[in-house]
């Protein structure tokens, strides 16, 4: 569990990275959004966030790690990959929301699932080790993000960006991993 786990951490990180990079342009050239607009977009992704911390406790509930967590990835995956087709600012504010109200509870659901399975002797050496890869996930998500803006359009490195996402989170909520 521990390694799918950190597998499925990598991945879902890793593709937030082409969000960070082509966010920015979606505004710009497919929105046809100022600055204004963009921070409209976070603001949407925050606001959804927010929401989905304060469902934090209701979703640990009813929903083992193991189930909650390759269904985040998906949810996450999913809700970016309409942004390929949208251009109204309201409409990608939306997805954005719904996406952040997805994404926000992985972490902490994660973190106590990492808890209960390492033991305490070693939890120090094992969390060093995998936020050692982890933090690098997303930025190297984003470089990747970058150098597809050369080739495609932000709504394409956007709804790509969904689908790495999604396709472990299935791989992972398959019945023999649960």
């Amino acid at each position: 569990m521990l390694f799918r786990s950190t597998l499925l951490t990598l991945v879902f990180f890793f593709s937030y990275g082409p969000l960070e990079a082509a966010l920015p342009v979606f505004s710009s050239q497919a929105l046809h959004a100022n600055a204004r607009g963009y921070g409209l977009l976070w603001t949407g992704f925050g606001v959804g966030a927010f929401a989905g911390v304060l469902m934090l406790g209701k979703v640990a509930q009813r929903c083992r790690p193991s189930i909650a967590l390759p269904a985040i990835a998906v949810l996450w995956g999913a809700l970016l990959c309409p942004l390929f087709f949208l251009r109204r600012l309201p409409l990608a504010m939306l997805f954005l929301g719904l996406a952040g109200a997805c994404w926000s509870p992985y972490t902490p659901i994660e973190t106590t699932l990492l808890q209960r399975l390492v033991p305490a002797e070693i939890r120090g050496q094992v969390f060093g080790a995998r936020h050692s890869l982890v933090v690098a996930a997303s930025p190297l998500g984003a470089a990747c993000g970058g150098l597809l803006l050369q080739y495609l359009s932000a709504p394409a490195v956007i709804a790509i960006s969904g689908s790495p996402a999604s396709l472990p989170g299935c791989a992972a909520s398959s019945p023999r991993h649960c």
